[in-house]
Order: C-alpha cells, then sequence, then structure tokens
C-alpha cells in the first residue's frame, strides 16, 4: 500500500504542473497501468503461495537448552536434535558454528550429537558457564531451518586452588604482638563453581616449631598470631599452608610456605663474651698497661646498640668506656695487698631496654698477682721485730742437737723468689748447725749445738724431741727410746729411737692423704725410758704436708670430636673439662684456652668456682661459620692452665665438623638469563628455556616466580602489559619456561621477564635471589594470509582504445608477518572473458594481462595490473580476473581478489560534476556510488576517474567519471541513466546535498574522440565562417535597437521609482531598462520579470515568449557556461535553440514532449532547493545548472 500511496501521489504531483486536459489524462492513465502491473504481480505471487502444500520441519520445544558436563570424554553422546516434519519427508540434522565444530560432532539421520573434544568449562565461566551453537535441520524440500541451542556446562572438580600474590612473607615484632591478633591473609582461588571452587585453610606445620603452638589459620585464610615470638628463639619461621576445596568426591588441595620474619625488638640486656675473666699479672707493671679486654654485645641480635663500660670497687685499675679495656691505674705491690683481686666490669646500652627489663650487664674480672723478686729474705726475733742480732746464752753441757735459739726468718716474695737458704758463718759456726737450710718463703730457724765438745760439753745428737728424765744419768732409768705408736699415715715415718729424730721414710703425696685431715698428719710420739718398770709419756706431733704443685690439669680424652651447624650462635657448642688432683686453689683452679686451629672462629670461656673446672666453646659473634664458603673442618687445641706457681698445663684436641644450615639465599645463574626466542603459537606447556640457580646450600628448596612481565615492540618501546601477561609461566619448583597461552608476534614482538627464585628452607638472610631478567625474542610464524586493503571485489573500466603496458587497476596487500613471511608476490591465477549473450571465455593467465609487485612508500605490497599488446579489446564484455596475492612463508599462505574489468566505450561514461576538492569527493565516494546504485537499481556503479576541472576557474570543481553496468555485463546508456537520476527526487537532493552541481554525459553519435577532435575543427571554421557573415549583417541591426531602447525608456518614466543607489539615489528606475539613461552605463536587472512556469510549463506551445530556462543553448564544453551561476528566481532570456535533453534529432514529438517535462521537473526541483536553503534571507543564492549536452567530451572536462 505504502508503494501505491508514494505512487500515486507522485504522479498527481506530476499532473498537476500540467496544463492541458491532454495532458492530464494522458497522465492518469499512466497512474492506472502502473496500478494494475502491480496488482498483477502480487496476484500472480499469491496464486503461487496457494498451490505451495509442503510445509519446513521444526524444532521440537525442548531443543532450547542443553546441559554438558565438563568433563565427558570423547565420543560420548550428550544429547539427540530433535526436530518433526508434517509431512513425514526424511530429515538431515547439522550443526553450524565455530564452536559446533571444535567440540561436537552430530550424526546426520540420527540426530545423536557426540562429544568431539572435551570442554573446559572455565573458558566460558565469564559468559555464565554457556555458549551458544546453531542446530539444523533439512528437509530437502523447504530452506534450511536454524536454531540458536544454549550449551550449559556443568563443572566437575578439575581444578585445585592456587594461591594468589606469592611468596608470602610477613614481619612481626617479637614479644610486641598481642596473641590473637591477624599477621597475615593468604589467599587461593579455584576456578571451579560451588563446593568445587570454595577453599578453605589449614596449617600443616611450621619450622622450627619446639612443640609450641605459635600459629593458627581461619578458614578463610588468616593467619593469627597464637603465642608470643622470641627473636633469640628464631628469627625467622616458615608455616606450611594448605589450601582444599569441598569438592566431592575427591578435594583437590594446593600447599604453599608463608615466611614469617621476627623483628628484634630491645628488650635484652647486654651479654658478654665470656661468662668469667682470669688474667694474671706480674707484680710490677707500669702504670696504664692493659691487662685484658672484656666485650659485650646487645643482647638483642637484630638491634646491636652501642655498649659502654665502667669499672666499680677499685681504684687499682680502670676501663676504657668504649672498648672495654682493662688498664693498671697504679703501681702494684703483691706483698701489701690481696694475691686475688675480683673486679666488677658494668657494660651499658646506649638505648634503654623495654619493659622494665635492665639494659646494663656486670661481670667479674678475677686477677692474680704474680710475684717479682723484690724482696730479700728478713729475720724477726720471736717477738715479731725484725732484726739482724740475735743474742742466746748455752750452757755448757748443752748437749749437742740442743736448741739454743730460734729465729723467724720471712721472704715476702712468693715461690722460688720467697726461697732462700740459711747457713751459719763465723769461726765457731761448726759447733751449731740449723735445723733447714732451705726455707720456702717463711720459716722457723732452729740454731742447735752441733758439736758439744766444742763448748766442752758431752757430746750428744741433735733430738728434734727430746724428753727429759730425772732418774739418774746413766743409768737404764735415765735411758729414753723414743717410738711413733700412733697417728696416721705411720707408714711414712720413722722416728730415731735414741734422739728422737722424725724422718719421712717414702714422699709425701698431698693429693692422696685423706680430705678430712686437710693436709695435716697427728702422730703419737713415745718417750719410754729403760726402767723397771718403765716409765713412759706420749706427746701428740701435727706435722702439715703442704701442697706443692705437681699435679698438671688432665682432660678425661685426649681428643674429642663435635659436629657444629654452620649458624650456631650464642650457645656454647662443645664443653670440656679437665681435672688437676693438687688440692689447694691456686695449684688446682685453672684457666682455658685455645692453643691453636681456632682462626678467629672459636673461643673459649671459663667457667665460675666450682665450674671453673669447665670451659665452653662458643662460635666468636663478630664472626659467623660457613659450611659453604669453608673450611668445613677445624682442629682446636685447647689447654687446661692451673694457677700453681710453676703452673701445669694440659692439653686435648676438639675435632670440629662444620654442618651446613640454609643460609644463604640463591643464585640465579646468568647463562639462563640470556635472550631466548620462543615460536609464536607455540603448544601450550611446551618447554622453551630453563631458568637456572644456584643455592650452595644442601637442602635448599627452590621455587621460581615471575614478578613483572614487561610487552615490548620491535623497537623495545614498552606497550600495555596485558596484551602478553598471560603467554609465559614458570614451573615453580624446575624452573622451566613454558607457554601458558598463545602467542601473537604480531601485537608483541618481544616480552622481558623478571624472574626471582626463592629457597623455601632458608632460615637465615633472606630467602630470595635478587631478581633476574629474561628477555623472550617472539619468532614469527607464517600464521597471517596476506590482506587485501579493499575487501570488496572491484570493477574497473578500460577504453577500447588502450596501449601495451596501460596501468589498468592497482592492489595493495598487506601481511602482518615479518620477514619473508610478510613479503607478498601477486600474480593472476584465473582469467575469464564474458561477452553478453554468450559463455564465460576461460583464457590463459598469461595471454591477456600481466601483474607487477613493488613495495609502495607507504609499506604497502602493490601489485599493478597491466595489459598486454594482443589483448582482444574490439570485443566489448567482462574480463574476470583472479588476482592471488601469496606470502614468502613455508608453507605459504594464500589469498584472491576478483577484479572484473569492463571494455567500454568512452561515450558511455557519465559525469558528474561537484563544488568540492577531488579528496573531499573521494572520501564521499562510497556514498555517491550507494546513492546512486539506489536511484539506478540493477546495475553497478564503476568509477573511473576524479579529477579537478581543470578549465574552470574555481579550484574546487571536482568531476567524476562514472559507468553503469546492468547485471548482464553491458555498460547502460549514459542518457538513460540521466534520465532516471532526474527522475529519483530524493537520490538529486541528496546528491545536492553533497555538492552535486551539474551532470552531463558524451553525445550518443560520438563513437570516437577522432570523430570528436575533427567535429570540433569543422565547427571552429563553421563558426569563424559564420561570425565574419554575421558582424556585417547584425551591425546596422544593433543601431536599430540602440535607438529604440531610448525610445523605449522614455515613455516608461511615468512608472519609474527611486530606487537608493549609491552613486546617485534619486535617479529614476526603470523597469527592464538601464538603471542610467545615459550611453554606455551598465545593466542593471533590479526589477524581476518573472513568468508563471505553469503558464507555460511546455515551452513548444509558447513560441511567442522567450525560453526561461537557464540549461538552453548552454553546452558544457564551454568554459563559461559550464559553470554558469544564476540568481534564484531570477533568469535570462534566451532565444531558443533547442531542448537540449533531446536523445536524438530523429525523435518523435511524444518523446520530446516527455524529456520537456522532466527535464522543467528537474529545473524546479533544483530552484526549490535553492530557495529552501535561503528562506527569510534575501540574499541572492546559487542556482548550479545540471548540464546534458551531446557535444560534451571527457577532454573538454
Amino acid at each position: 500500500m505504502l508503494i501505491f500511496y508514494f505512487l500515486i501521489k507522485f504522479l498527481n504531483q506530476r499532473c498537476s504542473c500540467l496544463k492541458t486536459v491532454s495532458e492530464m489524462v494522458a497522465e492518469q492513465r499512466k497512474i492506472l497501468q502502473c496500478f494494475s502491473a502491480i496488482c498483477f504481480i502480487l496476484i500472480s505471487q499469491k496464486s503461487v503461495l496457494i498451490w505451495s502444500q509442503n510445509l519446513a520441519p521444526t524444532f521440537m520445544a525442548n531443543m532450547t537448552v542443553v546441559r554438558v558436563t565438563e568433563d565427558a570424554p570423547k565420543g560420548t553422546s550428550v544429547f539427540r536434535i530433535a526436530a518433526e516434519d508434517k509431512d513425514g519427508d526424511p530429515l538431515l540434522y547439522g550443526l553450524e558454528g565455530e564452536l559446533a565444530s571444535v567440540y561436537f560432532t552430530v550424526n546426520s539421520t540420527s540426530g545423536d550429537v557426540t562429544i568431539k573434544e572435551a570442554i573446559d568449562r572455565e573458558i566460558y565461566a565469564n559468559s555464565n558457564d554457556h555458549f551458544g551453537i546453531t542446530i539444523t535441520v533439512d528437509d530437502g524440500l523447504n530452506a534450511l531451518v536454524k536454531k540458536t541451542l544454549h550449551i550449559f556446562i556443568e563443572d566437575v572438580n578439575d581444578n585445585a586452588p592456587a594461591f594468589k600474590g606469592l611468596p608470602y612473607q610477613a614481619d612481626v615484632a617479637e614479644q610486641n604482638e598481642e596473641v590473637g591478633m591477624e599477621i597475615f591473609k593468604v589467599f587461593a582461588s579455584d576456578s571451579d563453581r560451588g563446593n568445587n571452587g570454595s577453599v578453605t585453610y589449614e596449617i600443616l606445620e611450621f619450622i622450627p616449631s619446639d612443640n609450641v603452638e605459635l600459629f593458627e589459620i581461619s578458614k578463610n585464610g588468616s593467619v593469627f598470631l597464637k603465642g608470643q615470638l622470641e627473636f633469640a628463639r628464631a628469627s625467622i619461621y616458615q608455616v606450611l599452608v594448605k589450601a582444599v576445596d569441598q569438592g566431592k568426591p575427591e578435594a583437590k588441595y594446593s600447599t604453599t610456605r608463608l615466611i614469617i620474619n621476627v623483628i628484634d625488638i630491645p628488650n635484652k640486656p647486654p651479654e658478654y663474651l665470656s661468662s668469667v675473666y682470669h688474667v694474671r699479672i706480674p707484680e710490677n707493671l707500669p702504670v696504664n698497661t692493659v691487662i685484658i679486654t672484656v666485650t659485650a654485645i646487645d643482647g638483642d641480635r637484630g638491634i646491636n646498640n652501642p655498649i659502654t663500660y665502667s669499672i666499680n670497687g677499685t681504684s687499682t685499675f680502670k676501663v676504657d668506656n668504649v672498648t672495654g679495656k682493662v688498664t693498671t691505674a697504679s703501681m702494684l705491690d703483691r706483698e701489701n695487698m690481696e694475691e686475688l683481686i675480683t673486679i666488677d666490669i658494668t657494660a651499658f646500652e646506649l638505648v634503654n631496654g623495654i619493659k622494665d627489663l635492665s639494659a646494663t650487664a656486670t661481670t667479674t674480672i678475677t686477677i692474680l698477682i704474680l710475684d717479682v723478686n723484690d724482696n730479700k729474705p728478713i729475720f724477726y726475733s720471736m717477738h715479731g721485730t725484725s732484726t739482724d742480732t740475735f743474742r742466746a746464752i748455752v750452757p755448757e753441757e748443752t748437749a749437742n742437737g740442743m736448741p739454743i735459739l730460734h729465729i723467724f726468718a720471712q721472704d715476702l716474695d712468693q715461690g722460688n723468689n720467697g726461697t732462700f737458704g740459711a747457713f751459719l758463718q763465723g769461726p765457731d759456726s761448726t759447733a751449731f748447725n740449723l735445723n733447714r737450710n732451705i726455707v720456702y718463703n717463711e720459716g722457723m730457724l732452729t740454731i742447735q749445738v752441733a758439736n758439744s765438745e766444742a763448748l766442752d760439753f758431752e757430746r750428744n745428737d741433735f733430738l728434734q724431741f727430746q724428753a727429759f728424765d730425772r732418774d739418774q744419768a746413766n743409768s737404764p732409768n735415765s735411758e729414753i727410746t723414743y717410738t711413733i705408736i700412733d697417728g696416721d699415715l705411720v707408714k711414712y715415718f720413722i722416728i730415731n729411737g735414741s734422739n728422737g729424730v722424725i724422718s719421712v721414710v717414702k714422699p709425701l703425696d698431698r693429693e692422696s692423704m685423706d680430705v678430712s685431715l686437710n693436709g695435716i698428719i697427728n702422730l703419737i710420739v713415745q718417750a719410754k725410758d729403760g726402767g723397771n718398770p718403765a716409765l713412759s709419756s706420749t706427746v701428740q706431733v701435727a706435722i702439715t704436708v703442704e701442697d706443692v704443685n705437681d699435679n698438671g690439669p688432665v682432660f678425661n680424652q685426649s681428643t674429642y670430636f663435635v659436629a657444629v651447624p654452620e649458624d650456631q650462635q650464642d650457645r656454647c657448642v662443645f664443653e670440656v673439662r679437665a681435672l688437676d688432683s693438687d688440692v689447694t686453689d691456686s695449684n688446682r683452679l685453672m684457666t682455658y684456652r685455645i692453643e691453636d686451629g681456632a682462626r678467629g672462629q672459636f673461643i673459649i670461656s671459663t667457667g665460675r668456682g666450682e665450674l671453673q673446672q669447665s670451659a665452653c666453646i662458643h662460635v666468636t659473634p663478630e664472626t659467623r661459620l660457613d659450611y659453604d664458603g669453608g673450611p668445613r673442618k677445624y682442629r682446636l687445641t685447647v689447654a687446661a692452665i692451673d694457677f700453681g706457681f710453676d703452673p701445669n698445663t694440659g692439653y686435648t684436641t676438639i675435632q670440629v665438623d662444620i654442618l651446613d644450615a640454609n643460609d644463604e639465599a640463591p643464585i640465579l645463574i646468568g647463562s639462563s638469563l640470556s635472550n631466548v626466542f620462543a615460536n609464536e603459537n607455540g603448544i601450550i606447556n611446551t618447554t622453551i628455556v630453563t631458568i637456572q640457580a644456584f643455592d650452595p646450600d644442601t637442602d635448599a628448596e627452590l621455587h621460581f616466580f615471575i614478578r613483572g612481565t614487561e610487552c615490548l615492540d620491535e623497537k623495545g618501546r614498552k606497550m600495555n602489559s596485558s596484551l602478553c601477561k598471560n603467554w609465559f609461566q614458570l614451573t615453580e619448583r624446575s624452573g622451566s619456561l613454558v607457554y601458558s597461552g598463545p602467542v601473537d608476534r604480531e601485537s608483541v614482538q618481544a616480552v622481558l621477564l623478571r624472574v626471582q627464585v626463592v629457597d623455601y628452607n632458608t632460615v637465615h638472610s633472606s630467602n630470595m635471589s635478587e631478581e633476574g631478567h629474561v628477555k623472550i625474542i617472539i619468532a614469527d610464524e607464517n600464521d597471517n594470509a596476506p590482506i587485501f586493503s579493499g575487501t570488496e571485489n572491484r570493477k574497473v573500466v578500460v577504453l577500447e582504445f588502450v596501449t601495451e603496458g596501460l596501468e589498468v587497476a592497482v592492489l595493495e596487500a598487506t601481511d602482518r608477518d615479518a620477514g619473508k613471511n610478510g613479503a607478498i608476490t601477486f600474480h593472476i591465477g584465473e582469467v575469464n572473458f564474458t561477452v553478453p549473450g554468450a559463455s564465460p571465455v576461460n583464457k590463459t593467465t598469461t595471454e591477456s594481462f600481466y601483474v607487477q609487485t613493488s613495495l609502495n612508500s607507504k609499506y604497502m605490497w602493490e601489485g599493478s595490473l597491466r595489459i598486454k599488446n594482443h589483448l582482444e579489446l574490439s570485443l566489448k564484455g567482462c574480463w574476470k580476473i583472479k588476482i592471488v596475492a601469496v606470502d614468502g612463508g613455508k608453507p605459504s599462505n594464500t589469498v584472491h581478489h576478483l577484479l572484473e574489468v569492463y571494455v567500454v566505450n568512452g561515450s558511455s561514461k557519465l559525469q558528474l560534476v561537484f563544488d568540492k576538492l577531488p579528496g573531499t569527493v573521494l572520501l564521499m565516494e562510497k556514498q555517491i556510488l550507494s546513492i546512486l546504485e539506489a536511484a539506478v537499481p540493477g546495475t553497478n556503479v564503476v568509477v573511473s576517474k576524479v579529477l579537478p576541472a581543470i578549465k574552470t576557474s574555481n579550484l574546487k570543481r571536482t568531476i567524476m567519471d562514472i559507468y553503469f553496468i546492468d547485471d548482464k555485463g553491458i555498460v547502460v546508456n549514459p542518457d538513460v541513466i540521466r534520465g532516471e537520476i532526474e527522475k529519483n527526487v530524493s537520490a538529486l537532493t541528496s546528491l545536492i546535498d553533497l555538492g552535486l552541481r551539474a551532470v552531463g554525459s558524451l553525445s550518443s553519435h560520438l563513437k570516437s574522440d577522432n570523430k570528436a577532435n575533427l567535429h570540433r575543427v569543422i565547427s571552429i571554421l563553421a563558426v569563424a565562417n559564420i561570425t565574419s557573415v554575421a558582424l556585417a549583417v547584425l551591425l546596422p541591426v544593433y543601431i536599430r535597437q540602440r535607438y529604440q531602447r531610448k525610445l523605449k525608456a522614455a515613455s516608461s518614466i511615468s512608472v519609474a521609482q527611486l530606487t537608493s543607489v549609491k552613486r546617485n539615489p534619486m535617479v529614476f528606475d526603470v523597469p527592464g531598462t538601464n538603471m542610467y539613461t545615459t550611453e554606455g552605463s551598465n545593466p542593471i536587472w533590479n526589477k524581476t520579470q518573472f513568468i508563471e512556469v505553469t503558464s507555460c510549463f511546455n515551452e513548444d506551445t509558447c513560441s511567442d515568449q522567450q525560453s526561461l530556462n537557464s540549461l538552453d543553448d548552454n553546452p558544457i564544453a564551454d568554459e563559461k557556461d559550464y559553470f554558469n551561476i544564476r540568481e534564484p528566481n531570477t533568469y535570462k532570456y534566451q532565444e531558443k535553440r533547442g531542448n537540449v535533453f533531446f536523445i536524438s534529432a530523429q525523435k518523435s514529438d511524444s518523446e520530446n514532449s516527455h524529456e520537456a517535462t522532466a527535464h522543467n521537473f528537474l529545473s524546479i526541483a533544483l530552484a526549490s532547493h535553492e530557495e529552501r536553503k535561503c528562506v527569510g534571507k534575501p540574499k541572492s543564492g546559487k542556482m548550479i545548472n545540471l548540464l546534458n549536452n551531446r557535444r560534451l567530451n571527457g577532454t573538454d572536462l
């Protein structure tokens, strides 16, 4: 009905413009004929519908949604396509779509659909776990029936949780975090759905544990502190966390390690490197002599505050408050001071501790003052007075051995320095003797009678013990016999029965004596006379056995074997003990030292008190053992030295084996970080390169990670990292770099990975290596076919007269691949020639055309199609040429482009003139062609040229040469096309909006350019002759018209009106005349003499009036008139010379009338279009003439 409405409306508009009844009747007749034709078409179509009885098949109602399990194996039947046909026709089933071809196969007769490739639900997680395919059914009679079927994928637990953001590390301050506080949160994602993707967490273990629960984890991954951490106990913890999903029937899990670094805080006082300090110094040391250095360190190993020192309770010594060196402050005198001195040294931290803990520590230094022989022996009287003169009275009856004088002698020195000899000198010295000639430090000297005869007394021996009997001398009653009747260790002594001298039978051993004796031997000596009965008396003799440093320290083993972890610090790695059998402290107590083999790595400290018999070996705090750097074995020679006067030393050997501890950070091996090449489209999980790392620790557990990804172009410039982020991944344990996604070299040319290796077993220092860089250069594969710059099949035209090598068309193509893979060559794949009304004829690819390949300035491969000299252009028709573009890859990729070449006559083109620049017209080319194809249905529009109108002074004018080719390949007459365009008002209006200003065509009777040139020469000669004759004839006529114009102006003065003119505002304005009556004035048409178009619409019926058509007598070839511009509603009177829209001089009158009517309709439409642009503005507009002249030639334009 819409067609009827617009057709009747359009024809009625045309009829309303006719001025005779006969013309209106003729137009109404045409309307009825069109209406009848349309009705016939509809009725004929209706009859066809009535006779078509076979119905198309339909799908069953349940063919909308299908559910498929993602783990369904290949070959499993998952659903059946169900359809019905009312006619009972046999049905064939099928699937369409890319996804359908990937995942399913269908039995065309039964409709059973089976799995071709397993479906991974996670790929379609973002599309709600489903995708669509197209199912088809065909009964062989009707059109193929299609329907979209939604495939929903049911999830199975095929993915384990994956931890994100690895590696995990947390820093926790010791004893400063509240119990129950969250210290870290782990997260693992599971790409499965529902319970299969629900993740919970648990802690499997943590190292070191010490059987104390320090950490716990919640179900959401939050790690909480369950107990206080101590840096001294452990500086690092490794927590093994397990993430497990809730899938059935078997849950999947994964594990990772959380590294917790314990941060030390200042909560411990300083600690001395040695628990006891002993030093032995001579008494004659100069002032300011360093006797020992004490060293303390911060008890908080992770802080290490500086330490200062002070000394307490003595003025004899002083300490440097920074270095801890103890020096003498005054001269020492052992004889006037204590031999064993203890002093206290206090160490202070410069930063006070916290939590009310002391920031000081005190140690004791035991100083043994060694004697120097700086004193001489001194004799003392019994009254304690030193003197060198003694007096004694000796009766002459004094027997030999009778002590006559006791002298106390002393040397304040010690040991050998205090041991001195005592001698009697003088003329009478032989009469006396001393009880001892050697005195150790001090002793009682007894002068005894040695020779009583010298004193004139009877001779008698010296008795140490003497008994007196008052009985008669020299009688049995007065004879005294001495015996030891009882006592301790009697067997070690003997007494002379006559004189009572007690002598030692065998050497005494102070160490073998009973401890309870305390070194004192008590003997009971009896003196018995010879009377009858014998009389006797007893006396107790106490003999003190002095200890001599005759025993050295003895270790219980000559060699000890010890294994020490290389991370051992601040603890006693081994305790040694030596025994000294001497009983006095000076001879028994000892100190220890390492004589050899320590290499600065070990120190030894002696215990206090009873523990002084033992010593502990420590690792030097300023150093660390290094199993990896060596040495791995130490042989220590340890000495134990007692404090005796003549010190004894005992030795032992300690064999120390260093055990490896994981204290070294891993190192990436540089050779494995060099540039590598990866093929684009590499197979997933294929190894590209293996990143190698070295860790000197024997128990290293290395894990590899990618820390960052950078996408680079071929010049090394950074690109969006999301382009290549998921292309590669590192196998965590092996370090293999593998493909994890499709790699496309055309989007990214290189990838720079920042990689790192982590040792999960490291307990000291950092467990991470420094980051390394791996540059992956993407190697090109020939995975892109060439692409022509224009996807649609092109149509070009060729004139009849061409030369060899003429370029017919240029095709551009690109290939995204690089190198040889992107190099393109063109050749002709197939050629056939079609003549209207005849069957296509195949031509060889070399006999008609050839292609030249080159690389243009835009770096695009260019194929220039050219003509060979023996091309048969005399035959009008269509050459269909398949241009093939082949890249240089192996195997190569090929793409073809169909080019249709039409051989045409130059007079068959239609020329459109636009008031736009050529570049603008080229941009609008597709829009122009779509309008033209819609205006002239059933034709293909081919643009031959778009060139600037060189002959015109207006540089914005552009000429477009076009050809119209029908479905049979025949070029349509441009005059017919011109008429169709003029009839289509909407198309014409759209073209005018795009800048169309003229439409022209070449004369149909001009067959060649040669004829056109010949006609031009003849026309020029004819015009020259006519001009000479016209000048002679028209000169008198001109003079006559001149005087007639003056008379007409004079007779029209009565209707004149005033017109405002700048030169003369009061001059009369005469309609139809010059503005001024003076001779030679410029003509001005200030009054529009408008003649109603409807009064003389058909110029043939108004022979007495001038034509107002601006297109009359205005040939396109004339430079001045080709772009003639008229004011709207203003027309110039011209002599009628015939209508330019006549197709030929031999056409009938009715045809002339019809074309004239169409021409006038076009002129009114253009004028109306220009007037609408100027509504409300009384300014002049431009009316561009649409020119159609038979004498127009392409060369004239």
